[in-house]
């Protein structure tokens, strides 16, 4: 792939991740995408990619602006560098599903890396301070549909 290509396909990537457009990003990843966040467990396949949207999703609305994306000479690997805008609704509805009546917002800084083949993403992996997105977005005494990995963090917040 071009340089010229990658940088088209990662600015529709982070677009179709703006519009919150699954079947978009869906299209955009291999079979056998691998999803690497810091701090969380290793996803791999396209349906696990898409359902750690969908979760993330229900948990916070977020954007990407600032974004800038760095390409590798052979058009195979890139970077990106953004800010991700976001707020997160704390309160637990009766139903399971989070509640938009209170929400806090954030501003987090972000660094990804893309692997593609083919031409699609075959590999992802993002870097934030997820303590520092925690601290940002959930207030003190949340009640939070939380991960034990992000009770840990909140707990190392409140302490």
């Amino acid at each position: 792939m071009t340089q010229t290509r990658l940088r088209a396909l990662l600015n529709t990537f982070f677009a179709a991740f703006n519009a919150g457009d699954t079947a978009q990003l869906s299209q955009l990843v291999t079979d056998d995408v691998v999803l690497d966040i810091n701090q969380e467990q290793r996803r791999v396949g396209r349906d696990a990619f898409l359902a750690f949207n969908a979760l993330m999703r229900q948990s916070f609305k977020e954007r990407v602006c600032s974004l800038r994306i760095h390409v590798s000479e052979d058009g195979m690997r890139a970077g990106a560098e953004y800010k991700v805008s976001g707020s997160c609704a704390f309160n637990l509805g009766e139903n399971g599903a989070w509640s938009s009546s209170a929400q806090e917002r954030y501003l987090l800084s972000v660094g990804s890396f893309f692997e593609l083949r083919g031409n699609r993403i075959a590999r992802m992996t993002a870097y934030y301070n997820e303590v520092d997105r925690i601290a940002r977005a959930v207030p003190p005494g949340a009640q939070l549909p939380q991960s034990a990995r992000l009770k840990q963090f909140a707990n190392q917040i409140a302490a």
